[in-house]
């Protein structure tokens, strides 16, 4: 698991030999903040602007008895007396700049985390298991085979940025390439555009996948879901439609 610092860094100025960050404080439990990596990249390059003196400890900084200077950014003052400012030689902003884009993505990580520890429901590895065999281990996007060891993505067809639950009846089993593409659209949108991509024949057996799973999903609460896996092992064995 990637350590993390209670503080977010942004990049507000860039100027010829050099440029400036802001960090501000943040709750770890609700924003990532910034990598122990990000930190000690900042500890290691930066002088502080208020005292000018090199940043060992980023803590210590934010006592820093040095007097306030503005930030100025695209003609803005920035006016944020209770965040620390960091100067960098230019030299680092590749340095600063590779980091960054890494701690996007972990970012991007936390934020979806936190927002399925949120979301309402959840669901069983048994219904995972389920749902793949109602799908025929295809994608329910474009088809193509979800079968091991090709890995599939849990997909929530309403997402949860937009109120979607982690119930087992917002999820379907979709390729890394779509879950990708669709990021946070809806499923029906997304569905719609990849539908119309497809040949005739081939949206035909694509719109057949998704009543399949639609039926599956509405079968009666009452029945056991072992009864249902049995009945879907069975039908696929068969060659018969779900």
């Amino acid at each position: 698991m990637i350590g993390r610092y209670n503080m977010r860094v942004e990049v507000v100025l860039v100027q010829r030999e050099r440029f400036v960050v802001r960090l501000a404080r943040v709750d770890t439990e609700y924003e990532f903040g910034m990598s122990l990596q990000m930190k000690e990249l900042l500890e290691r390059l930066s002088k502080c602007r208020r005292c000018g003196e090199e940043c060992k400890n980023l803590d210590s900084h934010f006592s820093c008895p040095g007097r306030y200077r503005e930030v100025v950014h695209n003609g803005k003052v920035i006016e944020a007396l209770d965040d620390l400012y960091m100067i960098l030689p230019k030299a680092a902003l590749e340095e600063f700049g590779s980091q960054e884009r890494r701690e996007t993505s972990r970012r991007a990580g936390f934020m979806r985390a936190l927002r399925i520890k949120r979301a309402s429901g959840k669901y069983s590895e048994k219904e995972v298991s389920a749902l793949a065999k109602v799908q025929g281990w295809r994608c329910f996007y474009c088809l193509t085979s979800i079968r091991s060891p090709i890995p599939f993505h849990r997909d929530h067809y309403v997402p949860l940025s937009t109120g979607g639950t982690n119930e087992i009846a917002n999820i379907v089993l979709a390729c890394l390439p779509c879950n990708s593409k669709k990021h946070d659209l809806h499923g029906d949108t997304f569905f719609a555009s990849m539908a119309s991509n497809l040949s005739d024949e081939r949206s035909r057996e694509l719109q057949a996948l998704k009543s399949a799973v639609v039926a599956w999903r509405n079968r009666p609460a009452t029945r056991k879901l072992s009864e249902i896996v049995l009945e879907v092992a069975a039908r696929e064995a068969d060659g018969t439609d779900v």
